[in-house]
């Protein structure tokens, strides 16, 4: 069989009235197969340097490539004068798409949806990972703060401010902080009410500030220790009681 290109540049073949009718036919066959090798020695070795720039600038419509197996699965590559994109399918119907646009870099899984990514921005719905660093930055130089969100813990690293810690779980929500003893404020759901603690609880408010209980309840303000005091006010200061003031159940 034919390794080249020299059938295609062949005469036709000679056929002449001594020869009978079966012999025409063998002589034409054997003269297709020859082209037909050569024509796949042709194809299969064609490289850019054998198209012609002029007409290869000439094709506008989509470039689709496609290459799958007996398993069914399949990848395919899709070229536009506006995308590109490659898929990855198989026989279950489970698909992977990944498409170049100039919006940016889309991800779209048949199974979790779908992911943009354009410049350092990303679009997605939900993020899994073992760790996540945040680094602030001032004037593109980074300040030393941070925040880590690992192990189901937000660490906040000041530069100057030392660090702390927040931790989340189905009992309440914990912040400390590495720079003081024990735990800064502990927000506890407990049977329905939230309870609050810590080692120095303060509330301030630019304006007024306010505790109210539910119609026919209760503030209570007490301490569990035995022999504690309870200070209300400042020294220097006014304390106003409105309404009736009971001591002991007693008016005072």
């Amino acid at each position: 069989m034919s390794t080249g290109l020299q059938y295609l540049d062949g005469a036709f073949p000679s056929l002449n009235e001594d020869m009978s009718s079966d012999e025409k036919i063998e002589e034409l066959f054997s003269k297709v197969v020859l082209m037909l090798e050569s024509m796949k020695y042709l194809l299969t070795n064609l490289g850019t340097s054998n198209f012609n720039s002029t007409e290869l600038s000439k094709i506008t419509g989509p470039i689709i490539g496609q290459i799958s197996d007996v398993q069914k699965n399949l990848m395919e590559i899709k070229i536009t004068a506006d995308s590109a994109s490659l898929t990855a399918s198989n026989a279950l119907g489970q698909s992977q798409i990944l498409q170049l646009t100039v919006d940016g870099l889309t991800i779209t899984s048949s199974e979790t949806g779908e992911t943009l990514i354009n410049g350092s921005k990303i679009i997605t719905k939900d993020i899994e990972g073992v760790s996540f660093v945040s680094q602030k930055r001032e004037d593109g130089i980074l300040t030393g703060d941070s925040v880590t969100i690992e192990d189901g813990e937000i660490s906040i690293v000041g530069a100057s401010s030392g660090s702390g810690i927040i931790k989340g779980s189905v009992s309440g929500i914990e912040i400390a902080n590495n720079s003081w003893t024990g735990t800064l404020l502990k927000l506890l759901s407990i049977y329905g009410r939230v309870e609050i603690q810590g080692a120095v609880t303060k509330m301030n408010a630019d304006t007024n500030a306010s505790i109210d209980a539910g119609a026919g309840y209760k503030i209570f303000i007490g301490t569990s220790n035995d022999g504690e005091n309870i200070d209300i006010g400042n020294a220097g200061g006014t304390v106003n009681l409105i309404g009736t003031v009971l001591h002991n159940g007693v008016p005072i």
